[in-house]
């Protein structure tokens, strides 16, 4: 009885995976030959990612004998803060055992406006008394801070840590700091310095140019500005180049017209103004259309001309590791498949991020799937048919052995 059972899921386990093993990606490319063995960065192309689900959930990276192979997906950001430590020029850093100070000379050589000093110390837990003077000359000496208390504690993860001394916006070209060792107990001053910052703009990729149809209306004093690309694009940046009056500023609604209850109404996605003090450019999170509309409202002026409509998305590529004796495809369009969870993705920062670059070949669009329909055994009449009888036969089986249950019982 058990084996009739096992038999029969087993029928119906060969059916799933006859109709669920079908090839569902609907393009593919070739990858670039691999000249080094080791980790890649294969760049995303517009034309690629305009088949792609918009977080790229469905790409995936097949070897010659088609073993899925390990990816990264990296996406550039828009802006990235990268913070760092700068150092002044230390010109002393003595200890002085008979007036039991530590004393330190930093010099601001562009006599730049500051309100801190940042002190690189060696990991110590104590609380330290600071005086702070500022000099021209390095002869004439003015108190700026006088017996700041720092309490000093170590960091967990390094071997020194960062400590700030708050003090008046002050331009000396010298700063002298005297840290308090009465009770000879110095600590070590590595460096002195402050934080910096520096913003890195993300790259882009330039999306091919839409076709641009302007159409002004007098009557209710707006411009409309169709764009239609040729295909889906994911659109990260749109530039405007407008041409007009010397000075203008002008409210503008960015959108699609959409449909609901055979109703047509527009949909905005960004809103902002168009002004002849700077640049008209438009940032959108991972927009994916195939059209755009630009409605400018012109009040009582006359209408601004678009020129040209320039659109971008930012860089996308997938990292990795590949060999020189294989070869490598891209596949992409499987709306079933959801984003791959790959063992790489903890080892991130272990990767070089100077590696070399591949691109793709042509794309190649891929037939759609279809059942074999030379084989009756698998065609999908005979596999409902069988689904049915299975169940019908599980059914009668459950309820035979019900009544021999029953029977025994009563026995």
């Amino acid at each position: 009885m058990m084996k009739i059972i096992t038999f029969s899921l087993s029928i119906l386990f060969v059916f799933n995976v006859a109709i669920g093993n079908a090839n569902d990606f609907k393009w593919k490319t070739l990858i670039d030959s691999v000249l080094d063995n080791g980790f890649h960065k294969i760049i995303l192309s517009p034309d690629v990612l305009s088949g792609t689900e918009t977080d790229c959930s469905d790409l995936r990276i097949y070897d010659s004998k088609h073993n899925e192979v390990p990816y990264i997906l990296r996406i550039e950001n828009r802006e990235t803060e990268s913070l760092f430590f700068k150092v002044y020029k230390i010109l002393e850093n003595n200890y002085l055992s008979k007036k039991a100070i530590t004393r330190i000379v930093v010099h601001n050589q562009n006599k730049a406006i500051i309100a801190s000093l940042v002190l690189k110390i060696r990991n110590t837990n104590i609380v330290k008394e600071i005086t702070l003077k500022g000099s021209d000359n390095q002869l004439n000496w003015f108190i700026i801070e006088n017996k700041y208390k720092v309490l000093l504690s170590h960091a967990v993860d390094k071997t020194f840590e960062y400590t700030t001394i708050d003090f008046p916006n002050s331009n000396y070209e010298y700063f002298e700091i005297t840290l308090n060792d009465k009770r000879k107990d110095p600590l070590q001053v590595m460096d002195v310095g402050y934080f910096d910052s520096e913003i890195y703009k993300g790259a882009y990729s330039k999306i091919p140019k839409p076709t641009l149809i302007q159409y002004d209306s007098s009557k209710i004093k707006k411009s409309f500005i169709f764009l239609k690309y040729s295909k889906s694009h994911i659109i990260n940046q749109l530039e405007l180049r407008v041409e007009g009056p010397v000075y203008y500023l002008r409210k503008c609604n960015i959108g699609l017209y959409k449909y609901s209850n055979k109703k047509r109404y527009f949909e905005i996605i960004a809103s902002d103004e168009i002004s002849s003090e700077r640049s008209t450019i438009f940032s959108f999170n991972n927009l994916k259309t195939s059209e755009l509309v630009i409605e400018i409202d012109n009040a009582d002026n006359v209408p601004l001309k678009i020129v040209a409509a320039e659109t971008y998305q930012l860089s996308r590529y997938l990292i990795a590791n590949l060999k020189t004796e294989d070869t490598y495809e891209l596949f992409w369009g499987n709306e079933k498949l959801s984003l791959p969870n790959y063992d790489i993705r903890y080892f991130t920062e272990k990767i070089n991020s100077n590696i070399p670059v591949l691109n793709t070949k042509a794309i190649i669009s891929l037939p759609k799937s279809k059942p074999a329909s030379t084989t009756v055994f698998f065609s999908k009449a005979v596999i409902w048919i069988a689904i049915v009888a299975v169940i019908l036969l599980l059914g009668y089986l459950t309820l035979k052995i019900t009544r021999e249950i029953r029977q025994s019982n009563q026995t």
